[in-house]
């Protein structure tokens, strides 16, 4: 019938999606064992402590990932310039994920807050991947320059794409003009832009 190939082709889809899910769950479910292993064998907790960090980012990933996914349609009709929705997603995920580890202190909030609804650009340096979840504390949606590479992970990857993070070809001249222009449109519709100044981790104190 008129109705069996889309159906199939659904059906596919839906079975490869699953599989995918089904395969990086694998990822979080390893750490959470390594995490099992570095504490019988007694290692430094600092040690099982950031393996089961980031199991415990991987678990909140899947569903949360899934549920983005599903929004964009709506998010794309109604919201594509800040959405909202799909930064609230992003922002759920990191406090989660800190709740059990670490939580954030913000300090000085109140020089953004006296700017009212204008947009912001912070500039800072790159001390670890601890720093992202921090900054997913800010109460207003933020946007990341980051290198393209970043955004081919799988699901962490191709949900910052879907939210609007910027990937920038460090080593292509094209790219970084293109960065230039992508900020200021963001700019135009209410959205803070985040560079970490560097270009990279810095690995000197501050």
């Amino acid at each position: 019938s008129g109705l069996s190939l889309p159906r199939r082709a659904a059906r596919a889809a839906g079975k490869g999606a699953l599989a995918t899910y089904a395969a990086l769950a694998l990822i979080p479910v390893s750490l959470t064992v390594a995490a099992g292993y570095h504490r019988a064998v007694g290692h430094p907790a600092q040690v099982s402590r950031a393996h089961l960090f980031f199991a415990w980012t991987g678990y909140l990933s899947l569903p949360l990932s899934a549920v983005l996914l599903a929004s964009v349609p709506l998010v794309y009709l109604f919201d594509w310039d800040k959405r909202i929705f799909l930064d609230t997603i992003q922002r759920t995920w990191a406090q989660f994920t800190c709740y059990p580890f670490f939580s954030p202190e913000l300090v000085g909030l109140h020089h953004v807050a006296a700017l009212g609804d204008e947009p912001v650009i912070f500039v800072s340096n790159h001390k670890s991947w601890a720093d992202i979840y921090s900054l997913l504390w800010l109460p207003f949606p933020i946007r990341f320059i980051s290198k393209e590479e970043i955004f081919y992970i799988p699901v962490a990857g191709w949900s910052m794409r879907l939210i609007g993070h910027i990937g920038v070809k460090r080593k292509n001249k094209e790219s970084r003009s293109a960065v230039v222009d992508t900020c200021v449109q963001k700019l135009r519709d209410g959205v803070s832009i985040f560079i970490f100044a560097e270009g990279t981790r810095a690995h000197d104190e501050y």
